[in-house]
């Protein structure tokens, strides 16, 4: 329940990722996640799930109708990494289940705070060889840099991406 509006997917039965709810019919993921491995084209959709509660009482698992991924989507360096799954039926919303919370776009943000990243998906644990592929929802503190810093990072880490 500490991030109702997170959720669980899973596609061809092996692979795990993460979406966020914005809305009782639509979630947000990264393009990646939707797409298969040398025909980024290429989507089945009733290979694709959502599961949101995951692991708790509150688990509910729900089929995704539609996934409209950013057409520019491509693999090299993961640009315009993201995707929009339109669910076969609506979510219900409680205490357990919620559209993710943003700030007001006229909000200030300070540049020297944290954040914190959740998700699922497999993960490489830091100087270690061991792949976590535990399906266990995951969450860290990243600190908050400003636009300039972060569009530098991003660069650099696009280069560096194998396509």
């Amino acid at each position: 329940d500490k991030w109702p509006w997170q959720v669980y997917m899973e596609k061809f039965v092996r692979h795990q990722y993460s979406g966020t709810i914005i809305s009782e019919q639509w979630i947000l993921t990264a393009g990646h996640c939707v797409r298969l491995e040398g025909r980024p084209e290429l989507v089945e959709v009733d290979k694709v799930e959502i599961t949101t509660g995951k692991g708790s009482e509150h688990e509910n698992t729900v089929k995704v109708a539609q996934i409209a991924r950013h057409p520019q989507f491509t693999t090299v360096g993961h640009g315009y990494d993201i995707a929009l799954l339109k669910l076969e039926t609506p979510l219900i919303f409680d205490e357990h289940i919620s559209p993710i919370c943003l700030p007001n776009p006229s909000q200030f943000i300070p540049t020297d705070g944290n954040a914190v990243a959740i998700g699922y998906g497999t993960s490489n644990d830091r100087g270690t060889d061991s792949i976590n592929d535990d399906r266990q929802l995951r969450e860290t503190i990243l600190p908050i840099v400003n636009e300039e810093i972060c569009e530098h990072r991003w660069r650099k880490y696009a280069k560096k991406t194998p396509s």
